[in-house]
């Protein structure tokens, strides 16, 4: 078979949707062999305007089309270029582009193959699949994106890089993937299929065995008592890592992307996280940014724990900095301490023993993919899903699912079937080593279910890192999920509050309660029943539970509908918002005669569920009876566990909603709070229950076990101390300690405060808010970040700036029209650009030097107060504004202003625009929280000036101090 020709096609358009939007540009090139045979371009005129955004991301102008033929007169020669011999068609994102064609009435007949999708198989390892960032990755030529005829080009290159990787698979993975594709249409299968072929016909190819080698286990650790000339060593050691001329100097010497600078206050918070393990203590400790606190606390942890021979737990919230830690800062520590640590000081020979543990429903078990994949046809979905396993399985070393790229919702629902389980899973059965020679569904010659082996060396490793959400779901079952430890260093401390609350909520939707029902299906219709529906008995049992399955496929789905309809009804809920919306379920909410009618409905819809989980009992108890529980490991036995598994799951989510439909917590309790959550398209509803406090399970089931505790951040205190943070937390009894950060804030930052801005609440405060930002970043020529407190007001503001400052060349990126990691990408790739974010772009996000040089903040980030759990947790105050919402709202500002200064030569100015910090008394608050900086009051007439004198001025000489003007009180706090 000689090489297959393949078109590579790419559009631009008016916009994302086919239905209202149009084509401007085609683009097409015919590739065989990996070389360009021919090519096509065409402006379209798409008959409407084309929006100043397209305009700006392609550089194709109304004049560019206006003379273009329409894609009525176009549409033949289109269609002469896609037809022929072609064996695919070939796009990236290749949905969006075919979407568009047919709409326009052109009719592809051939196999479409994604690039998009086929790199997220073949590159897990890319940080992002667009394609201008896989072309510079990979070194494929694109000299201008975003225009079709480049963007094809580029796309043709990238399947030839593709199918190089395709055809250098193992034979044993493309067996089994096509095996399990059978007769799929699945478009990647042709690639597949013919690299199998070529590999039966060649005589030179890779090896054939695709298992991962297991990692090695370590020695358990043996606990020993901490020796009193141990502290001596310990402190000298730390105390030299840290020195100018240490062994972390070293490991920052010449080739190292980041100097290391001997600062004052990573020494000391060193010590003190030092000093908190040998003592025994509970600590608080801020420390500002530019300190260095990932080394101040992952150091002294390290020696410790070698020294003893014991374990310290470090969690954090987010991923990239347990990433961080382990990839970048551990080794570091580890030849650091191999050198600051006396030989006579370590009973483990310098060699520290660190890793990540997740939670099981992360990790792979080899055993449940291979049953999974059975012998069955896979959907196209499920092949998809199985190609990227079996792709990534030779290379991963954790078998953490995580790192499989998966965007698709309902493919990573596919994970639950091959993860590992707590009532499946067991070194017995999930370590089993077939006879020499043999291979299992997935062509293994062994079975592995890397949980078990992540455990193993958890459970003698020095340094344990874990996320917020695996150390709270380990306190929720006592104990049980993590290896035991009485050392515990929390990072990011000022979200482990929200961590806790969502660990211990409740969360019930549809699409939760269906996909369980669903699964008695399956459970009932497994092939190994068969043999037993001859049975009367069995045949009426299996009858009656598709019965109750199908009455319950329609009655969910109506009670949801319900749901869905009475929370729309609801006088503050706006439909598609583009963000979720909450309801309180409080007593005058459910006064309300339509609730009633939701009662009524969910009263007949929890009796069916009960009957279902009635019968379900009935058949585990003939199932029990018939002794399938002796085959533990067969068809039988996994059927039997799965029956259980659905059952319980089930039987929970029936009396979670029980609880929240049927029954209201009284208020004075104070106990749980129960909401209706739309989400952001307003077509699916959440039902919620969260616990109003968590300060007290956190104290009873974790500090109060704990022998050192180590709470760090560098936002957790209020202005007045860390009061606020022991309430939230439950951790009264910690020490506090603030480590001020070493930058010079004065000399580097402009803090201006425009004394004429009106109050948010004012008419004019929208028209103020967008001359400012249109003023600020016109002067620092971009490189500009604002920051807003909802999204309504940030699309709002957004259209009308973005014409303005395009004009002058900078182009805006907003939170909505791209994924945070895209925006950040695309912001520092554009040195002018304008970033609008909410939410979590107030955290996170790490942008130093001149990427960015001005900040503005629209708002002061109070929470809602008509949020539920907001405001069920402001009735346990006496005076809900300043003991529970303005410190809340004073951390999450210090949040904010924290984006701009990043480095100790970082420079720029930040602008606070809501004017209740200079009219209300309590602005004082956020102000006095922040760094003291240069201020400046003026007018906002003069905002422009001030930040382009500030950003040329290299030393702020022209610029001095003034006084903040007077406070006023209008009014009430809220």
């Amino acid at each position: 078979m000689g090489p297959r020709t393949f078109v590579a096609l790419d559009l631009e358009t008016t916009g994302l949707n086919p239905k209202r939007d149009a084509i401007i540009e085609f683009g097409a090139v015919r590739v065989q062999g990996g070389t360009v045979q021919e090519r096509f371009t065409s402006y379209i005129n798409p008959g409407r305007p084309i929006p100043l955004r397209i305009q700006q991301i392609t550089g194709i102008r109304p004049a560019d089309v206006a003379d273009a033929p329409p894609i009525e007169k176009i549409r033949p020669e289109i269609l002469a270029f896609l037809r022929g011999n072609t064996a695919a068609i070939i796009a990236h994102n290749a949905a969006f582009d075919i979407s568009f064609l047919n709409a326009a009435g052109v009719r592809v007949h051939v196999p479409v193959l994604d690039t998009y999708e086929l790199a997220t198989i073949l590159l897990p390892d890319q940080d992002s699949y667009s394609l201008g960032e896989l072309c510079r990755d990979l070194a494929i030529p694109l000299p201008l994106a975003h225009r079709a005829g480049h963007d094809a080009e580029a796309t043709a290159a990238l399947l030839m890089h593709l199918l190089a990787k395709v055809e250098a698979l193992p034979p044993t993975t493309l067996e089994v993937l096509c095996a399990a594709a059978a007769e799929s249409n699945w478009g990647p299968m042709l690639l597949f299929r013919d690299a199998l072929e070529k590999s039966r016909t060649s005589s030179q190819w890779p090896a054939t065995n695709t298992t991962p080698a297991a990692k090695e286990s370590w020695p358990v650790i043996r606990k020993r008592t901490v020796q009193a000339t141990d502290d001596q060593a310990l402190a000298t050691a730390v105390i030299s890592a840290f020195g100018e001329d240490g062994p972390l100097a070293a490991e920052f010497g010449a080739g190292a992307s980041i100097k290391f600078e001997h600062r004052a206050g990573q020494l000391e918070m060193a010590r003190q996280v030092l000093d908190t393990l040998n003592r025994g203590d509970h600590t608080i400790i801020e420390a500002g940014t530019g300190t260095g606190k990932s080394l101040a606390y992952l150091l002294p942890a390290a020696a410790w724990a070698m020294v003893n021979d014991s374990r310290v737990v470090i969690a954090t919230n987010t991923i990239p900095l347990q990433d961080q830690l382990l990839e970048q800062e551990l080794p570091r520590v580890a030849q650091a301490l191999a050198i600051s640590l006396p030989a006579e000081a370590s009973v483990s020979q310098h060699s520290i023993r660190a890793m990540a543990l997740k939670g099981r429903a992360h990790y792979l078990c080899t055993r449940r993919l291979a049953h999974w994949l059975g012998d069955r046809t896979l959907a196209p979905l499920e092949l998809r899903f199985l190609a990227k396993i079996l792709i990534w399985l030779p290379h991963t070393q954790s078998g953490d699912l995580s790192e499989l790229v998966i965007h698709d919702r309902r493919e990573q629902e596919l994970t639950a079937y091959v993860s590992s389980l707590a009532d499946e899973c067991n070194p017995q059965h999930c370590s089993a080593r077939l006879a020499p020679g043999q291979r299992n569904r997935i062509g293994l010659e062994q079975f592995r279910d890397f949980y078990l082996e992540n455990y193993g060396r958890a459970e003698s490793a020095h340094l344990l890192v874990v996320n917020h959400a695996l150390l709270l779901a380990d306190v929720e079952a006592n104990g049980r999920v993590l290896p035991a430890y009485e050392h515990l260093i929390v990072d990011e401390a000022h979200h482990l509050e929200a961590a806790a609350t969502e660990q211990f909520s409740r969360q019930m939707d549809s699409r939760k309660l269906l996909a369980l029902v669903a699964a008695t299906a399956a459970t009932a219709a497994d092939q190994v029943l068969v043999p037993f529906l001859t049975d009367p008995r069995w045949g009426r049992l299996m009858r009656q539970l598709a019965a109750d399955r199908r009455a319950l496929q329609a009655s969910i789905p109506e009670f949801f509908n319900m749901l869905q309809n009475f929370v729309l009804s609801h006088k503050d809920v706006r439909p598609r918002p583009g963000y979720p919306q909450r309801v309180a379920l409080d007593s005058g909410l459910r006064t309300q005669p339509e609730w009633s009618e939701i009662e009524i409905e969910w009263d007949r819809t929890s009796q069916q569920l009960a009957t279902l989980l009635g019968r379900l009992e009935e058949l585990a108890a003939q199932l029990d009876a018939a002794q399938w529980w002796q085959e533990e490991d067969g068809p039988r036995g996994q059927f039997l566990r799965t029956l259980h598994r659905t059952h319980g799951e089930l039987a929970g989510m029936l009396q979670a909603t029980d609880e929240v439909i049927l029954r209201l917590q009284p208020l004075d309790q104070d106990v749980s709070v129960a909401w209706l959550e739309l989400n952001a398209k307003a077509d699916a509803v959440v039902l919620c229950n969260a616990p109003v406090q968590v300060s007290e399970k956190l104290a009873a089931n974790l500090f109060h076990h704990l022998r050192a505790v180590v709470l760090t951040g560098a936002t957790l205190g209020t202005g007045d101390g860390f009061d606020f943070l022991r309430d939230r937390l439950g951790c009264w009894e910690a020490s506090g300690m603030v480590i001020d950060s070493p930058f010079d804030y004065k000399r580097n930052v402009l803090l201006y405060m425009p004394s004429d801005m009106p109050m948010p609440d004012q008419h004019n405060y929208q028209q103020a808010l967008e001359q400012a930002i249109m003023q600020a970043a016109l002067a620092a020529d971009g490189r500009t970040l604002v920051l807003f407190t909802n999204h309504s007001q940030l699309r709002i503001t957004a259209e009308a700036v973005r014409a303005p400052l395009a004009a002058a060349g900078l182009p805006i990126l907003q939170q909505g029209e791209g994924s945070r990691r895209r925006n950040l990408r695309d912001f520092r790739a554009n040195p002018r650009a304008v970033l609008l974010g909410t939410g979590t772009y107030w955290e996170g996000i790490d942008l130093p030097g001149e990427q960015l040089v001005c900040l503005l903040i629209a708002r002061l980030p109070f929470a809602v107060p008509s949020d539920p759990l907001f405001a069920a947790r402001s009735r346990l105050y006496e005076d809900a504004f300043h003991e529970y919402a303005l410190p809340d709202a004073v951390i999450r500002l210090r949040q904010g202003f924290g984006r701009l200064i990043r480095s100790a030569t970082d420079r720029g100015v930040v602008v606070l625009l809501d004017s209740r910090l200079w009219q209300r008394r309590y602005g004082e608050v956020f102000l006095d929280a922040l760094p003291a900086c240069t201020t400046r009051h003026s007018p906002l007439w003069n905002l422009e000036e001030s930040v382009d004198d500030w950003l040329r001025n290299a030393k702020g000489e022209r610029l001095v101090a003034s006084s903040y003007l007077p406070a006023q009180e209008f009014g009430d706090d809220w």
